[in-house]
């Protein structure tokens, strides 16, 4: 079945899908994108993953300002592809439009191009009981990795680098301190101390770090938010990595360096069946507020 997507108005089949050889998102990445699990009509998080859209928007200067007239667009490409009784992602992607090439704003105004697309999520299981190997690799991007940009080029070199050595994730060092992975946020236990990096325009702060922070807070885990060095690597008894689609995800091997003893950590398996519960309740409670799409 070809998935039902939309575009700037339209729903229509993704192989039916084309844009402008003139979109500025084609030409320049110039635009910005978020992603987003739910379950049964509801959106995780919702409220925060569009105020991070929102402010991604305003720090690109591109004029689209009511994002949550999308939410009914969302809505409906979950029932047109049959996935109100699942969990789904959603990937969401605005660019500044279409205009001649030329490096400045458009001189004029022009509508934000707008695409949408909904899929079937499968949460990771063999990667969570038995770990996985990440790689690391210097951080070559631009100083405002706080804005969600398009303009991914940096992490897709990391990730083929990753790739190639049978690595899940490619974790940055910038000026020997780690700072994050190239689609996820790192923490690290040193000693009875668990730390990620601070919140700055160096990461980007993912709405599951922000969580997960507050879930070691309350439960009685001591957090720093500290970059932990590279020079310290070999201290570390657990290492994570946390997003939307990864959660908490444990690190057994970075490089050649075998992480603890080679399996899950206790920490680690107790923060993602936090972070799980958390999750749940979440879907669950229907008090609790949020976007909702139904």
């Amino acid at each position: 079945m070809n998935p039902i997507i939309y575009l700037n108005g339209r729903y229509l089949s993704e192989n039916e899908a084309v844009i402008s050889v003139n979109d500025r998102g084609f030409m320049f990445a110039d635009g910005t994108y978020d992603v987003l699990r739910g379950v049964n009509g509801k959106l995780f998080h919702g409220k925060e993953h569009f105020n991070r859209l929102n402010y991604c928007l305003k720090e690109l200067r591109i004029e689209f300002s009511d994002t949550e007239q999308l939410l009914p667009v969302i809505d409906e490409l979950i029932l047109a592809n049959d996935l109100m009784n699942s969990e789904y992602s959603v990937y969401l992607q605005i660019t500044r439009g279409v205009f001649k090439r030329t490096h400045i704003f458009p001189t004029e105004f022009v509508n934000p191009t707008v695409f949408i697309s909904v899929k079937k999520f499968n949460p990771y299981i063999i990667e969570f009981n038995e770990g996985v190997k990440c790689i690391t690799v210097e951080d070559i991007r631009w100083h405002r990795c706080d804005i969600k940009t398009i303009a991914l080029l940096a992490n897709v070199l990391a990730v083929q680098q990753a790739y190639e050595q049978n690595a899940y994730e490619a974790i940055f060092i910038r000026n020997g301190m780690i700072t994050e992975a190239s689609h996820s946020n790192v923490f690290g236990v040193i000693g009875d101390v668990i730390f990620t990096h601070p919140r700055n325009n160096q990461i980007l702060s993912g709405i599951s770090r922000e969580i997960l922070i507050e879930l070691c807070k309350s439960n009685g885990y001591k957090i720093i938010e500290e970059a932990i060095p590279a020079s310290r690597i070999d201290e570390l008894s657990e290492l994570m990595v946390v997003g939307t689609s990864t959660e908490v995800m444990p690190v057994v091997q970075l490089n050649n360096k075998i992480i603890g003893n080679g399996k899950p950590g206790k920490i680690q398996q107790n923060l993602q069946k936090i972070f799980t519960d958390y999750m749940k309740n979440y879907f669950q409670d229907t008090t609790e507020p949020d976007l909702k799409i139904r």
